[in-house]
């Protein structure tokens, strides 16, 4: 746990959750297009972004969860 704190606390980037959920919504949005899936390239593009933001999204809620147990 102290070994997490230390990486949030040195940390230059700040995440914002909100952002990164608005960030799957729009992927999502355009992934619903059936344009998109005309080029398969670009469409596995979106769908690679979309989960590394997923990911992104999950370690930082669990980070969260775990500090909230902590404290």
């Amino acid at each position: 746990m102290i070994h997490w704190l230390k990486e949030c606390l040195s940390s230059e980037a700040i995440f914002d959750l909100d952002n990164l959920n608005g960030q799957i919504k729009e992927l999502d949005e355009e992934l619903s297009k059936k344009a998109l899936w005309e080029d398969q390239d670009k469409a596995q593009t979106k769908l690679k972004e979309r989960s590394r933001i997923q990911s992104e999204i999950e370690k930082w809620s669990q980070k969260e969860k775990d500090l909230e147990e902590v404290l």
